[in-house]
């Protein structure tokens, strides 16, 4: 029995999973730019829903802060007490960024 393929064209079609929770998701562990891409296809679902595009507005924004982390004062010896929440968020980033940078490399070592 032979599998079915799928043409090449579907092939590279992005799924059609377009859920606020997944984007939510995606969101907190920090992979903004497919958070970013559900919320877009929501917009556009949703023209007349001004949450949505709120939501693009916010990651949009998000994407453009630089992290400011000191090199002489590590993310891991911040007290929480002494981070305001957009520190937090940032730095929380550059975790999230790092740790992926991280497992690519390991992946690629690997291979």
């Amino acid at each position: 029995m032979a599998l079915e393929t799928e043409p090449d064209d579907q092939a590279a079609a992005p799924l059609g999973v377009y859920t606020e929770t997944l984007a939510r998701l995606y969101w907190r562990q920090g992979y903004l730019d497919e958070a970013l891409r559900i919320y877009r296809h929501l917009a556009d679902e949703h023209p007349d829903d001004p949450h949505f595009q709120d939501q693009v507005r916010a990651l949009n924004q998000q994407q453009e802060i630089p992290p400011e982390v000191s090199p002489a004062e590590p993310v891991a010896t911040l007290s929480s007490a002494r981070m305001t929440a957009t520190e937090a968020r940032q730095a929380q980033h550059v975790i999230v960024q790092l740790e992926r940078w991280l497992n690519r490399l390991r992946r690629q070592r690997r291979a």
